[in-house]
């Protein structure tokens, strides 16, 4: 039985992007309704879609909940105009939230890990990037993708990490809890982290963090937002 996502955060969401990421393409469910309408975490908020790449003009799914707030298209495009010209092979997506950013550099062929410590969060990357595929089944081959449902700080001191290469992190962290510094004074001792790779942090304008031990190459507002790409030293 076909099953359409309205809105909803699904109990069985994992096993329709199964179907997804699989040679099926239907995304559905034994039950016609089998799932719970969570109120503080629904789907869809605002109509997103990947700016860029080979899944350009494809929608993405949001969640609405307090703790998750997707980066908005018109930023996405001076995120990728900062990034694009360190030619990133390899990127982080910390603090993923429903993906956004992150899938905008699998678009343009980048193998991306998504870090992200809200299950339903996770669920909907999986779905996005599952849709994604349905509509370019002939980059299922080439397309490398991970999606870590964890902690961003747990992540950092797992040996998994640290076998990994990244050319380019991405945060958007939740403000005002420290995040933004607390991330960075990680980073700068991990061992995937070189003086190559490229750090690019969108924050609250009227957040301040510390990064000593990192070179500020740029950092421009866009209103209530800022967005500042540092290298290590």
């Amino acid at each position: 039985m076909s099953f359409q996502f309205r809105g909803f955060h699904c109990k069985n969401i994992n096993r329709y992007v199964s179907y997804i990421l699989g040679s099926e393409i239907l995304i559905w469910c034994d039950k016609p309704y089998d799932c719970v309408n969570e109120p503080q975490i629904q789907t869809q908020v605002e109509i997103m879609k990947v700016i860029g790449g080979a899944f350009k003009g494809i929608k993405l799914e949001t969640i609405q909940d307090m703790r998750v707030r997707p980066t908005v298209d018109h930023l996405k495009k001076h995120i990728l105009r900062l990034a694009i010209s360190s030619n990133p092979k390899t990127v982080w997506d910390l603090f993923a939230g429903s993906g956004g950013v992150g899938i905008e550099f699998l678009s343009l062929g980048s193998q991306v890990v998504f870090v992200e410590e809200l299950k339903s969060a996770c669920s909907v990357i999986n779905l996005n990037i599952g849709q994604c595929l349905i509509k370019k089944p002939e980059l299922r081959p080439t397309t490398t993708f991970q999606v870590i449902n964890q902690i961003v700080a747990d992540f950092l001191t797992t040996s998994a990490s640290q076998s990994l290469s990244v050319d380019l992190v991405f945060m958007d962290p939740p403000y005002d809890k420290g995040l933004v510094s607390k991330t960075l004074s990680q980073l700068i001792s991990h061992p995937a982290v070189t003086p190559k790779t490229t750090v690019l942090v969108e924050s609250a304008t009227d957040e301040k963090f510390t990064s000593p031990e990192y070179l500020t190459v740029i950092s421009e507002v866009y209103g209530p937002k800022t967005l500042t790409v540092l290298r290590p030293l």
